[in-house]
């Protein structure tokens, strides 16, 4: 392997890294407009490890959905938390 290629290829694959992990970041139901701002200067700003930590994150995060507060009481909470799927009321 050339050090042209390695010079050429490393900044090339970091910016496809970044460009990727951007995307999911932008495209997250997860985080508000402000961590999504935050997080895509982080990525930039810091290229490599600011795109593999956010990667991460977004990775771990991918499975929560965010909670709606519509002014929701504590009853709504019961009520929902009672017809999820293996719950007793006995737990709630």
């Amino acid at each position: 392997m050339s050090t042209h290629t390695i010079v050429v290829g490393m900044p090339v694959a970091v910016a496809i890294l970044n460009l990727a992990t951007s995307i999911l970041v932008a495209v997250s139901s997860v985080l508000t407009r402000s961590q999504k701002t935050f997080q895509l200067v982080l990525i930039w700003l810091l290229p490599l490890l600011g795109a593999i930590g956010i990667g991460l994150f977004i990775s771990v995060q991918g499975n929560l959905r965010p909670l709606r507060t519509n002014k929701v009481g504590a009853k709504d909470l019961d009520a929902y938390a009672a017809n999820l799927p293996g719950t007793t009321q006995s737990q709630i």
